[in-house]
């Protein structure tokens, strides 16, 4: 949940006692007398390590009393200037001061229109540094022109070092604009982050960018997101990352590469022992992507985390990542949001999720998960020993479904964070929940929406925003509540049934198996005496 939102005057007075971390001033219609007032406190404020300055229209007055500012001030290490109006000006004005500062380590410039200003944004980044201010690895690398001394490029190349992220999104580049960002990265050797999402790139544009891996040594986050790449655009940029032993995560979202470009990728990355992220969410693939992503997870030993979200999936697909799943012990993050799960789909899922020993977060968002499909849900949880976060947000969940789920969870002490946010929960559910949270000694989060109202002056919770999150109380459970919980676990074995409204929705075979379903608790081990059919398909 997002914290209360301060008032000007009282971050002012934080700042003045060096009592405030982040500063939140997007949207404020900063004029250059409030953007003065800032900048004389953030002079000698050592407090602020985050400033927001998004959504206002700063003048170049306003620029230059933040940009004086910077450079003397020496615990800011985040600013986020998405659509500030930056003029070529106010870019200029803004990276010649920066260079002198110390501890800046991420920059947001998206969503500024920055094709206007690639010149100096270009040569901001290839400037290497002096000679007197390089290490030795520093010098192997570098390539671009040593600036002169005093010059405004000298000044710049200072900048250049140990760089964490360069946010460049939404700024309309083109083809050009991207040859001159992959051209200047060529010689720097000090940015680890870069984000090109929306910028209109092309796979004309790529093709600049591939010579940009095969020499940065520095890049470990490339976010290439909606540059309409297409298939060819993923090949080019696969040749590269055989290639490349740096980059660590890999962004290609919403770029329709299909499964031709997946392929691509399963090729180039199925020896890789760098890339540890990689999502490919948006991009139409289907049962033949994902059979070639399969291939790539079985034997990959490297990748930690995977996005899939916003698919085709059709059940061959789900078969395919069920079986790459049984072979990978390495996944630790699954993002499968907005693919829709049918019964037997996610039967199919959940059945090699039992058994997975590192699998730590799983998101299911929007999927169509109902409260029949909990009983996998709940039996995958119930099994499972290493998953730490479960996203269910955006589901058919309703109260029948969350004490279905909450049957599994009487036996797992590993998930510490629950999300069941715009599901079809009422005040019951919302009350389950409460109860089985006050006694859990593991589970440390769960966000459900604002508006179901419970006791929350003893969990902590608060009415305000969107999504509450049930904190942790402090109260510790007795002898007498440890041997009601364990009563309640040797009476969990009656059938799970289901109101006529809801068989009657259903197809009749599917009824008749899930009555038959019993899930029982025996000895501390959760199981389910009847699989269903769904679960035979592997």
């Amino acid at each position: 949940m997002a914290a209360l939102r301060l008032h000007i005057s009282e971050q002012w007075r934080r700042m003045e006692e060096n009592a405030i971390e982040s500063i939140d001033l997007h949207s404020r219609n900063l004029d250059a007398d409030q953007m003065g007032c800032f900048s004389q406190l953030l002079k000698t404020n050592s407090s602020v390590q985050h400033a927001d300055l998004s959504y206002n229209k700063l003048s170049v007055p306003a620029m230059k009393a933040f940009a004086a500012a910077l450079r003397v001030n020496s615990s800011l290490s985040s600013i986020n200037l998405e659509q500030t109006g930056m003029t070529a000006e106010n870019l200029r004005i803004l990276l010649y001061e920066t260079a002198s500062n110390c501890s800046l380590q991420k920059l947001d410039l998206s969503n500024n229109s920055l094709c206007h200003a690639v010149d100096a944004l270009t040569t901001a980044i290839s400037c290497r540094p002096p000679a007197t201010e390089q290490s030795a690895p520093e010098k192997k690398y570098a390539t671009g022109p040593t600036p002169r001394q005093g010059s405004f490029a000298y000044t710049l190349s200072i900048l250049n070092r140990d760089f964490e992220l360069l946010d460049l999104s939404y700024n309309s580049f083109g083809v050009k604009g991207t040859q001159q960002i992959a051209k200047a990265m060529e010689k720097n050797h000090c940015i680890k982050g870069l984000i090109l999402d929306e910028n209109e790139i092309g796979y004309d544009g790529v093709d600049s960018l591939r010579r940009m891996l095969v020499f940065n040594t520095s890049l470990t986050r490339l976010d290439l997101n909606a540059n309409d790449v297409g298939a060819t655009g993923a090949m080019i940029i696969c040749e590269s990352l055989s290639v490349n032993t740096t980059l660590k995560e890999l962004s290609f979202a919403g770029n329709n590469i299909g499964n031709e470009g997946t392929g691509f990728f399963a090729v180039a990355l199925k020896d890789s022992r760098s890339l540890v992220s990689l999502n490919l969410s948006e991009n139409g693939i289907s049962g033949d992507g994902m059979k070639a992503l399969a291939n790539f997870l079985r034997v990959n030993k490297v990748l930690k985390s995977i996005n899939l979200s916003d698919n085709q999936f059709d059940r061959e697909s789900y078969v395919y990542l069920a079986k790459s799943l049984k072979k990978n012990d390495t996944l630790e993050t699954i993002i499968l949001d907005k693919n829709i799960l049918e019964l037997a789909d996610l039967a199919v899922l959940c059945k090699p999720l039992k058994s997975r020993r590192r699998l730590k977060e799983l998101s299911l968002k929007a999927t169509g998960i109902d409260d029949i499909k909990m009983v996998f849900i709940s039996q995958m949880v119930a099994s499972n020993v290493s998953v730490r976060k479960l996203n269910l947000k955006g589901n058919l969940i309703s109260d029948k479904g969350i004490d279905i789920f909450l049957t599994g969870m009487k036996t797992n002490v590993f998930i510490n964070s629950l999300n069941v946010c715009k599901n079809l929960l009422s005040k019951a559910g919302a009350k389950s929940l409460e109860k089985f949270y006050r006694h859990s000694s593991t589970l440390n989060e769960v966000q459900i929406d604002a508006g179901l109202d419970f006791d929350r002056t003893k969990i902590g919770g608060r009415r305000t925003g969107v999504n509450v999150p049930l904190r942790r109380s402090k109260r510790r459970s007795s002898d007498s509540d440890a041997q009601k919980r364990s009563s309640e676990r040797t009476s969990q074995g009656a059938p799970i049934d289901l109101d006529e409204t809801m068989a009657g929705t259903l197809d009749p075979t599917v009824v008749r198996e899930y009555r038959r379903a019993s899930i029982s608790l025996d000895r501390g081990v959760y199981h389910s005496r009847r699989q269903t059919v769904a679960c035979s398909i592997l």
